[in-house]
């Protein structure tokens, strides 16, 4: 891979060397630890880039373009998200509930 948009840092940097291209840029949004394991090393040696990033610190500008780039991917069916499981507002508890069990990785 050459770019990883990581939204659990603390849950994968010890395997981002083995994922991503000499050079690659992770960019990390958010993690479930905010101490822990970093594979130094092997992201010295691979030249793995690493940026922080909170979507709403971002200009404008940029939020603009990503919104009418994914909304335009979303309309043409070009991008979808498996969806583990739904709950109405009112069970925003067992929601929160079933991600700390279990996330699966791909838990929206």
């Amino acid at each position: 891979m050459d770019h990883v948009v990581e939204v659990n840092f603390g849950a994968s940097a010890m395997q981002l060397p083995g994922l991503i291209k000499n050079g690659g840029f992770v960019a990390a949004y958010c993690s479930n630890a905010f101490e822990g394991k970093f594979p130094m090393v092997g992201a010295v040696i691979q030249q793995v880039r690493l940026g922080f990033f909170i979507v709403f610190m971002l200009p404008r500008d940029v939020l603009d373009k990503a919104i009418a780039e994914l909304g335009g991917m979303l309309e043409a069916d070009q991008i979808s998200a498996p969806i583990h499981a739904r709950f109405p507002l009112d069970q925003i508890a067992q929601a929160h509930d079933a991600v700390d069990e279990k996330p699966p990785p791909e838990m929206l």
